[in-house]
């Protein structure tokens, strides 16, 4: 009999040698929960899955793009009644997941592969919904006490794994969203500048991630006006498999626009001279941009108010440029 485990990491059921997303035998360096699964089973049956190198995990990251692909063949999941209990879908797919990779591991005839999936044990897992919340959600709810709860409950986790790099890589995040919220709200250089370097040492720890370039993405467009830098961080989690959703393509549409009437500022106070013609012309070029975006996205949020603002301010722009071509 082989065992597979998945559903947390090192505190809980550990983790792969280099920290591969799949491993077993000697390589899987297991956690207390299989030492625990190991004494029940050799209570039952007198034999150590332990000793004999019969159990093997599966990294939460791996069971998580196994479940993408499983999306393709639906299963309802159960209404829960007296025999049948409530279900969660993150849960439930990451169940059938693991359940597909333990079938596929039974390679003859009479093996026999227990796929067991362990649900929070060390406090990780609320950190874990906060971070997931904020990820996939288009006006995520997440607030500073939320970041504040997610960071304790991975202090307490990092107390039991002190070396962990993904555990460090959360707290690293949580610290800079609440760097980033207070900066904002305070107006404070110095808390947004802890901000952008707690999540660049959130990035580095967590290179699989997208979640550190999101986070730097809103911090670039709404708090440090760098909308380059911002459409930087976002293909940065796209490679990570994070496509762009509507939240997204605000985000770069309000720092397009935020920039292009920072440039038609600039172009005011070059009135009459040679630079008022360049400063309306990139002005022009980042409205164009910020314009296609909010179409795109209408009428999520604030974008059909926020597109009719940019063609404004298009047209006024296209006016200004024909009346200095035609005086050239």
């Amino acid at each position: 009999m082989h065992v597979l485990f998945s559903g947390e990491g090192p505190t809980d059921c550990g983790t792969c040698e280099n920290d591969a997303d799949a491993c077993d035998g000697a390589s899987f360096k297991y956690g207390p929960m299989v030492v625990m699964a190991d004494h029940i089973i050799q209570a039952r049956l007198n034999y150590s899955i332990i000793d004999c190198g019969t159990c093997g995990f599966v990294s939460k990251h791996r069971l998580v793009e196994r479940a993408k692909e499983l999306k393709a063949v639906r299963k309802a999941i159960r209404a829960p009644g007296k025999k049948a209990p409530k279900e969660t879908g993150y849960f439930y797919r990451n169940a059938r997941a693991l359940a597909r990779c333990a079938k596929e591991l039974e390679t003859t005839p009479g093996d026999e592969v227990v796929a067991v999936l362990f649900r929070d044990c060390d406090g990780t897992a609320s950190a874990d919904r906060v971070i997931r919340e904020y990820r996939l959600s288009d006006a995520p709810s997440v607030t500073e006490n939320d970041w504040l709860r997610a960071r304790a409950s991975l202090a307490r986790a990092l107390q039991l794994a002190p070396g962990d790099k993904e555990i460090r890589g959360k707290i690293a995040l949580a610290d800079a969203h609440v760097s980033r919220i207070r900066g904002t709200a305070r107006g404070s250089s110095k808390l947004l500048n802890d901000a952008r370097m707690q999540f660049e040492s959130s990035r580095d720890l967590l290179s699989k991630s997208p979640d550190p370039y999101l986070g730097l993405a809103r911090l670039y467009v709404y708090s440090l006006g760098d909308v380059d830098r911002a459409q930087d961080a976002l293909n940065g989690a796209r490679k990570r498999g994070h496509e762009m959703g509507r939240r997204e393509k605000a985000q770069l549409a309000d720092g397009f626009r935020s920039r292009a009437e920072r440039l038609l500022k600039e172009a005011d106070r070059a009135l009459g001279m040679p630079e008022e013609k360049e400063y309306l012309e990139r002005a022009q070029k980042d409205f164009e941009r910020a314009a296609d975006l909010y179409r795109d996205i209408v009428p999520y949020g604030a974008s059909s108010a926020s597109l009719r603002r940019v063609l404004d301010f298009e047209d006024h722009v296209q006016v200004r440029l024909s009346i200095i071509r035609e005086g050239a």
